[in-house]
């Protein structure tokens, strides 16, 4: 059995090698090694996520839904690899876990229990930190980046990108500094991972980091298009990253929009948690706004409209300078959080209201 699983931890590592356009790297800075077993958390967004996590270690056991267990298709790959179901919940298995903690293995869950397919990280279940209760182990964080670009949901084509794996800090069984209860070391413990999962972003991501998902949404429209689109983003990229970084992740977002839904795409791929609604009224910009795969998927609202009532229930409103005066002459600009006007044609931006 441990040669198999050895054997097939390496298959896997093979096949996410085998594209050149992929750069893979592993961050290590605490130097884990895997040698003492752990459960390790990991957060799940992409198909991927199985195969990057095998360059770590093959020392692992997976605790996945009882689908990929039964699959004709992934089973005998889940059994080899050392998956076990857990669908009904961790409680029965705790023995037969036990033991192969015993043997060296560490336990890999996925406390989202299902795929993100975003860099947005879901409310975390408490199973792994029962079972770290039960078995007075570690817990072993690991962030999987760039996942949810390189293989995005509903893809089978590896595209290219970049993966990053980072190890942090193992959080022992006795540090009381995230509580006594399973229930408050899930909270805290999930508060604490996705604080640290932002920061990677932050240190990995840049101005470009998102172009390939943007220009996709162009790539079998009109050349012309994709064109323009190329360029609006090269004069604005530092705009549309320093309005990613500054609007809250949870924002709500009135949009009074003069583009081709670039913006949006962009605002929407770096935080998915963001309510968008964007008005447009051009009908030649919304007929092809409204059409963005990105824009459909995230359920950004696309609307063709008057700038009338409106403003209700935002926080935020965007509009560039050839819209501002419309604008300020329809709706109650105190009922803003902050207003942000642009101007594209030399990507710069000011807050008129904050």
């Amino acid at each position: 059995f441990r040669f198999l699983h050895k054997a097939a931890a390496k298959l896997v590592t093979a096949v996410l090698y085998a594209n050149p356009f992929v750069s893979k790297k592993v961050v290590n800075p605490y130097n884990e090694n895997f040698d003492k077993p752990g459960i390790i958390i990991a957060n799940h967004a992409s198909s991927l996520d199985t195969l990057t996590l095998g360059m770590l270690t093959h020392k692992t056991i997976y605790l996945v839904n009882d689908w990929v267990y039964r699959s004709p298709v992934f089973g005998i790959l889940a059994r080899v690899m050392g998956f076990y179901p857990v669908s009904d919940g961790v409680e029965g298995s705790v023995e037969h876990l036990r033991e192969k903690m015993r043997q060296g293995y560490s336990l890999v869950v996925f406390p989202e229990s299902k795929r993100s397919f975003t860099n947005k990280i879901g409310r975390f279940h408490k199973g792994a930190f029962f079972l770290q209760e039960q078995f007075k182990c570690d817990i072993i964080p690991v962030y999987l980046h760039g996942n949810s670009e390189v293989m995005p949901k509903g893809d089978f084509l590896i595209h290219d990108g970049s993966l990053t794996v980072q190890v942090g800090n193992r959080i022992g069984f006795k540090d009381r500094a995230f509580g006594e209860s399973v229930r408050e070391r899930t909270k805290k413990i999930s508060r604490l991972f996705k604080s640290e999962f932002y920061k990677i972003r932050l240190s990995i991501e840049n101005p470009d980091y998102f172009k390939e998902v943007l220009f996709a949404n162009y790539r079998f429209k009109l050349p012309r298009l994709l064109k323009t689109v190329r360029k609006d983003f090269d004069i604005n990229k530092t705009f549309f990253w320093e309005m990613n970084t500054e609007i809250p992740e949870r924002a709500k977002i009135l949009h009074f929009a003069n583009d081709y839904g670039q913006l949006d795409v962009l605002l929407i791929s770096f935080s998915p948690g963001r309510k968008i609604v964007s008005v447009y009224p051009d009908q030649e910009k919304y007929r092809i706004a409204s059409a963005l795969y990105t824009l459909e998927y995230r359920n950004v609202q696309v609307k063709t409209a008057s700038f009338e009532n409106e403003s209700k229930s935002f926080d935020y409103l965007l509009t560039d300078q050839a819209l501002f005066k419309q604008v300020s002459n329809s709706i109650d600009k105190s009922q803003f959080r902050k207003i942000i006007v642009y101007d594209r044609n030399s990507g710069t931006y000011e807050c008129i209201h904050d």
